[in-house]
């Protein structure tokens, strides 16, 4: 049996490594872009800078839009997302 008080360690631990299971955002264009991402009930208004990483914001279940070029993916895969000519695609 595991301690009552070891399990509630064990989950806020794996509570707290979540984002790192998300994968990365990566811009390959030099462009910077405005972007949209929803996930459940919320949408996060954000941008990425031109040959940048964010690393952590392709979370699995999230839908992600390049506002000025409306490229839309749904994160429906764990791994990176790139942006390539102002198009987002599974890396």
């Amino acid at each position: 049996r595991i301690p009552m008080k070891k399990l509630m360690v064990l989950c806020a631990m794996l509570f707290a490594a979540s984002p790192l299971l998300a994968g990365d955002l990566i811009n390959q264009d030099s462009k910077k872009y405005d972007l949209e991402i929803s996930q459940g009930a919320g949408t996060t208004h954000t941008s990425i800078t031109g040959n940048t990483n964010a690393s952590g914001q392709a979370r699995k279940g999230s839908k992600i839009k390049i506002k000025d070029t409306g490229s839309t993916i749904t994160v429906d895969f764990d791994g990176d997302v790139i942006i390539k000519n102002g198009q987002l695609k599974k890396k």
